[in-house]
């Protein structure tokens, strides 16, 4: 562990401005997603936020579901985009 940080040159405060500027960043995407729940609610009619701590919620929300779903989505539909090569037989296999 010593020589790993000595190579790094590391000290023990990097970690915690790493750990806060993390923070930051979770923070204003989180802000920004919220912001564009609310700017969505004023284009689309059907769509209504009422607080916005109700924008800051859906925001939560949709960040959830899109880290849990949206990976799953990924590992399913990967070889999809090789598929529609294969109907017209131009396979790279030969």
């Amino acid at each position: 562990m010593r020589n790993s940080r000595k190579a790094l040159n590391l000290k023990w405060y990097d970690t915690v401005y790493t750990g806060k500027r993390q923070m930051r960043r979770v923070l204003i995407h989180w802000i920004l997603r919220a912001l564009a729940v609310w700017l969505t609610s004023l284009i689309v009619h059907g769509i209504y936020v009422s607080h916005p701590a109700a924008a800051l919620i859906a925001a939560i929300a949709i960040g959830l579901a899109n880290a849990t779903i949206g990976l799953f989505l990924k590992i399913i539909t990967f070889p999809s985009p090789s598929l529609p090569l294969e109907y017209f037989g131009w396979s790279s296999t030969g």
